[in-house]
């Protein structure tokens, strides 16, 4: 196995060439992306003006072993979560 290994790292691959290739057209052809534009919104703000900074407000979630919210006396997860 590692003669046959070593035989195939350094074997050399010749190819014939009998006829001159003519240069692919994608490989000359360039592409201007001067004139590129995105589709995705979030990348543009509104109307060049800077976000605003106002921090983000989470409602409160009830945890699951803390008394439910209807005021029953039991457990979240024994009452209104109990679904979930």
């Amino acid at each position: 196995n590692r003669d046959i290994l070593s035989f195939l790292l350094r074997a050399q691959l010749y190819l014939r060439t009998d006829q001159p290739q003519a240069p692919r057209q994608a490989e000359t052809r360039k592409t201007d992306m001067s004139r590129m534009t995105t589709s995705r919104s979030d990348l543009v703000t509104n109307g060049g003006e800077p976000k605003s900074k106002m921090p983000v407000r989470k409602e409160m979630q009830v945890g699951r072993n803390e008394p439910c919210p209807c005021g029953s006396g039991l457990k979240y997860k024994n009452c209104h979560g109990r679904g979930l």
